[in-house]
């Protein structure tokens, strides 16, 4: 998970002001998945979650990331969080 941590940290500021930092994993586990994101969003405020208005609204998690379910969507469990840098 440390690896994760200091990758989001890494790429963070080489994404330009309104660009996408796409963070993603074949994991479902929490720590390895939401609170990742929430740790980064807490330590950089140059960034915002941005759901995708593309994807259908089951795929979403209530933060609006994707969060696919092997139980629900007949496929291998996956997760992927948009992040836009605003400032």
């Amino acid at each position: 998970m440390a690896a994760s941590r200091d990758l989001l940290h890494s790429l963070a500021p080489v994404v330009r002001l309104g660009g996408l930092l796409c963070f993603s994993t074949c994991s479902l586990e929490p720590e390895e998945n939401e609170m990742q994101i929430e740790e980064f969003l807490r330590d950089d405020p140059r960034f915002r979650r941005e759901p995708s208005r593309d994807m259908p609204a089951d795929l979403l998690s209530p933060s609006g990331d994707l969060t696919l379910l092997p139980q629900r969507h007949q496929t291998d469990g996956a997760y992927a969080a948009r992040l836009r840098r605003h400032a």
